[in-house]
């Protein structure tokens, strides 16, 4: 009789254990549904840049989700052609919570498009090369450390710009 209750007790526990696993899951469904964007496109607004000079990264971003309206937060990374697993700088790591915020898009119609846009300023002391650039789209959790981030899209290093010297920039004569 005893060791009957205690099967019964090991089958209720295990039932809410998996009960609390598929409620934890059904919540983080929920959280994305119908929540998506795309990245459409991507440029440069250069691609020979020198040490010390600013480059834009712009993306165009489409609302392709079933919500009416809805906000995501673009992450930037920029990496050395060999080194793309080590990002030398990445939005979401190395800017203070003032300027990753700026990189938070609200308010996208569904099937509306927008724009980002981030001012890169090419450090003095980057050693020639070339560079790469991806563009993430993030739901704002990764923006304010949210339980449950996602990334939406990703440009994955379609993009590269290469840095020379200051001293190598051409003077117009006048």
């Amino acid at each position: 009789m005893l060791g009957e209750i205690a099967s019964y007790l090991g089958i209720i526990a295990a039932l809410i254990a998996i009960g609390g696993f598929f409620g934890h899951l059904a919540r983080r469904v929920q959280a994305f549904e119908g929540w998506d964007f795309q990245i459409i496109h991507t440029e440069l607004s250069a691609r020979i840049v020198y040490q010390g000079s600013p480059i834009i990264v712009s993306a165009i971003v489409k609302n392709t989700g079933r919500k009416a309206v809805a906000t995501y937060y673009g992450v930037i990374k920029i990496a050395y052609a060999y080194g793309l697993q080590n990002p030398i700088h990445d939005t979401d790591r190395d800017l203070p919570l003032s300027n990753k915020s700026r990189l938070r898009i609200a308010d996208v119609v569904k099937s509306q498009t927008s724009h980002l846009d981030y001012e890169y300023r090419v450090p003095d002391e980057l050693p020639i090369g070339i560079y790469y650039v991806s563009v993430e789209i993030w739901n704002p959790h990764q923006l304010y450390g949210g339980k449950y981030p996602k990334c939406f899209d990703t440009s994955e290093w379609n993009m590269n710009f290469e840095v020379l010297r200051k001293e190598e920039q051409c003077h117009s004569v006048p």
